[in-house]
């Protein structure tokens, strides 16, 4: 709406024909340059309550603070009619995580600036100062967009909030932008003061004008930091953990560092998402951003993108929360590299940020893995409700078929399936706002993003779904446009696997490999992968060395068909080189090569699978009998080379033989995915066991014959006495949760098998 100047007759008129203008103009106040219209425009803003950074604080005070004669000047104010939030909160109870946002305000469009509204008054030292207060009833925040942004050299701007707890500025010269846009941060509460500063002489006139605010109509951490009230700090809900929690948290410090928080612009409406930066193959910090489809890809103008805020180190320094806002790093403005739909594809958005992060901001570039592969655990890190950052760790993961995401069907396979699990922190899990948020699998390599679910504190084993990253890769469609791989690998590579980048490290790789194989016959082959970190670039070269090997050195990245002629067990080792030095690791014994006409394992402890139950871990106790169980037993897949078992090491708790009855132990086929055909069993007296415990700490068992592993693998146990009043007790020592990775042990009940967890 083009600027005109009415009297108070055409004003009336206006609203009164205005239906729009007249549910959220309250009043027009007269300024000494005349009359304003303020057009209003109402518009979806996003997802959760909001939290924001502190813009600029430099410790400078507006001049108004420091006179209570100038601070007492009546100052121009704009008063907008607030939205109806009830009928908002309605809508919103029907948008919640799942495809769509939870709205957390409206955006209204305002014309006032320096040309057509404010109060100016002139300073004792020669300097004049405008001042103008925009408010709202009811609103938890207020944030300003400026068009035709330009302060002539020599001026000062700030904002503030009523109680003049919340000081943003000064904003001078340095802080204009070619495109003449300019953004406030949030200011808490429902009004706003901007005032600018101009001294006596001006080498020319500055001009901006604000276009917009941002009407918060929800809860904001801002509430706590600069308002009347006290609450706990953070939006997020009470069952997430800090990314630095101890021991969480710990292996998870260079992947955090790409994970940033999203302030997003979409449509006119404003929200919370989060997303990481990503590395490529020609690793030049290229600042890739990945986040989701959902988050505003498919709504976002080129101009609303290049108002996007990218906060990076927003995160408590340990596990509790914070009472104030920690310090962050922020990067403005992004465009459009490529993207999935939600609707038929994988929900991926691809960004190019505006700037590269500086070494301030402590950036990290995140490797990810396209192969489809996955891993038993690994964490998600995110922003729930555009708080401070989280971490929630999987227990399990699952290809999804087509996914229904608020009515949206994601592509067939295109989607993880996560379960979140425990740990020694807590159980976090993802909220509004984490959407677009990594998922690392254990590696630290990035093989989703996150697109919704059902999971929240009050239902922490509900289910989240996360776009594929191997989908995204070039299954959206076949133009560069709608595929990850033209971007991340520009070299064309092929590379299936990528490590993360650190642009301002300076340290050689750390080097760590692994074999397909660890036991084999003579004459077998092994191949081997390299493992080696390398965050400060790419790995330029590799010697490796393989005694009895043949051949028995390599340059190769992956040495495949590496042959073992000789009985015996030998060393591997691996130099990797970056730009910044050498590493080198010596694997001693890594590889046992057997005569090929030893086929017999005499002791399962000599294998390379953690059992969960006998074992030598430190864990709990089990087996005394308190549940009525009467069998342990735990199961064993066929290891290669051996095809036979003749005995098993079982660690114990306790043993305490009283009336000395046998223990019988038992191996079962694998019949249906627990104990079944009974294979073996052998009697001991738990006088024996208790001798070996007493002088061991464990029980070597010999069976009476070798028994031949079944090709589906096999269960090996015993039973556990009936009468503790006798005396009698057998105790084992079980892993820690998750510690052997899987649910290997089983207990057998009256009622049946189940798995030991």
């Amino acid at each position: 709406m083009s600027q005109q100047y009415l009297d108070s007759d055409a004003k009336k008129s206006l609203l009164n024909n205005n239906n729009l203008s007249s549910l959220f103009m309250k009043d027009l106040r007269k300024s000494i340059r005349g009359c304003v219209i303020v057009t209003v425009l109402l518009s979806v803003l996003l997802i959760m309550p909001f939290n924001y950074y502190a813009q600029v604080k430099t410790g400078d005070l507006p001049p108004s603070f420091e006179s209570t004669k100038i601070a007492g000047i009546a100052v121009d104010v704009i008063d907008i009619y607030p939205p109806n939030t009830e009928v908002l909160r309605s809508e919103d109870e029907q948008n919640v995580k799942n495809g769509t946002f939870l709205r957390a305000g409206v955006n209204i469009r305002v014309d006032a600036g320096l040309h057509n509204s404010g109060t100016w008054t002139n300073l004792p030292d020669g300097q004049k100062m405008w001042r103008l207060k925009i408010q709202s009833d009811g609103a938890r925040a207020l944030k300003l967009a400026f068009d035709d942004f330009y302060l002539s050299p020599g001026t000062q701007l700030y904002f503030y909030n009523a109680n003049q707890k919340q000081v943003i500025g000064k904003f001078t010269a340095d802080n204009n932008r070619e495109d003449g846009s300019f953004y406030s941060e949030l200011i808490q509460g429902e009004a706003v003061y901007i005032e600018y500063i101009e001294p006596s002489k001006s080498i020319d006139q500055s001009h901006f004008n604000i276009e917009s605010i941002a009407y918060v109509y929800r809860e904001t951490n801002l509430d706590a930091w600069y308002g009347e009230k006290t609450r706990d700090f953070g939006g997020s809900a009470s069952c997430e953990v800090n990314i630095n929690c101890t021991p969480v948290g710990d292996d998870w410090q260079d992947e955090k560092r790409g994970v940033a928080r999203i302030f997003l612009l979409a449509g006119g409406g404003w929200g919370w998402c989060t997303g990481s930066l990503v590395n490529n193959t020609n690793y030049d910090e290229t600042p890739y951003f990945l986040t989701a489809y959902h988050c505003g890809a498919a709504d976002a103008s080129a101009a609303e993108l290049n108002q996007w805020q990218f906060d990076f180190n927003y995160e408590s320094p340990d596990c509790n929360n914070p009472g104030s806002e920690p310090a962050h790093n922020t990067i403005v403005g992004a465009t459009h590299v490529a993207d999935g739909n939600i609707a038929g594809g994988s929900d991926f958005f691809l960004l190019e940020l505006s700037s590269t992060p500086p070494a301030a901001a402590n950036p990290y570039y995140n490797g990810w893995d396209n192969s489809g592969n996955v891993s038993a655990n690994g964490v998600g890190i995110h922003h729930p409700a555009g708080d401070i950052k989280k971490i929630s760790t999987y227990g399990s993961i699952t290809a999804s078929g087509s996914v229904n995401i608020g009515g949206s069907i994601m592509a067939a396979n295109s989607a993880w399936q996560i379960n979140w699990a425990t740990n020694a922190n807590g159980w976090g899990v993802t909220e509004g706002g984490s959407s677009g948020s990594p998922l690392f699998r254990d590696n630290g390599l990035i093989i989703g993003t996150l697109s919704g679910g059902s999971s929240s504190c009050t239902a922490q084993s509900s289910s989240d779904y996360y776009g594929r990253f191997s989908y995204h890769w070039n299954s959206n469609g076949g133009n560069n446009d709608a595929q990850l791989e033209p971007w991340l690998d520009p070299a064309n590579s092929g590379t299936t696997t990528l490590a993360g980048y650190d642009p301002y490290a300076t340290a050689p790789p750390t080097v760590g490999f692994y074999a397909d194989k660890y036991n084999i016959l003579e004459g077998d082959a092994v191949n081997f992968t390299d493992a080696s970190i390398s965050p400060s670039g790419p790995i330029l070269s590799r010697a490796w060395t393989f005694n009895g090997g043949t051949p028995g050195t390599s340059t190769d990245e992956n040495p495949t068909n590496i042959v073992y002629n000789t009985a015996g067990v030998y060393d591997v080792s691996l130099t990797a080189t970056n730009a910044n030095g050498s590493n080198s690791d010596v694997y001693q014994e890594m590889i046992n090569v057997i005569n090929s006409s030893v086929t017999s394992c005499d002791t399962l402890s000599q294998w390379c699978c953690t059992p969960t139950i006998y074992t030598s871990a430190n864990g709990y106790v089990g087996g005394t009998n308190e549940y009525e169980c009467l069998e342990v037993s735990e199961f064993f897949n066929n290891p290669y080379p051996y095809n036979s078992v003749t005995g098993a090491r079982f660690y114990f708790a306790q043993v305490t033989s009283g009336s000395n009855p046998n223990i019988t132990f038992k191996v079962y086929a694998d019949d249906t995915g627990k104990p079944g055909t009974l294979l073996h069993q052998t009697n001991v007296g738990l006088n024996e066991i208790e001798t070996a415990y007493i002088t061991n700490g464990y029980y070597d068992l010999v069976l009476s014959e070798s028994i031949a592993f079944p090709e589906s693998g096999f269960y090996i146990g015993f039973t556990i006495p009936q009468s503790q009043a006798a005396g009698d007790t057998i105790a084992l020592v079980t892993n820690d949760d998750g510690d052997s990775g899987a649910n290997t042990g089983y207990n057998l009940y009256p009622t049946g098998w189940e798995t030991y967890a």
